[in-house]
């Protein structure tokens, strides 16, 4: 598997950065925590998936989920 590809890394600085602008505006951090964590999950899943290499480790995550459900 191949390092973290510069869209990958984008996403999560773009996270980081919303997670502080939002707090500088008074946000709780208990709701930037449950709002930035939905979004970045959505934000990787999509980067994993269309990215060089994160094809397979999006089914890798896809094939473990299921079988955690059995």
């Amino acid at each position: 598997m191949s390092g973290m590809t510069v869209p990958q890394a984008a996403v999560m600085c773009v996270v980081l950065v919303l997670a502080v602008v939002m707090r500088l505006y008074g946000m709780p951090m208990a709701e930037i925590f449950k709002l930035l964590s939905g979004a970045a999950g959505i934000g990787m899943l999509i980067v994993f998936t269309l990215t060089p290499g994160g094809r397979g480790v999006v089914a890798a995550a896809v094939r473990a989920a299921a079988q955690a459900g059995r």
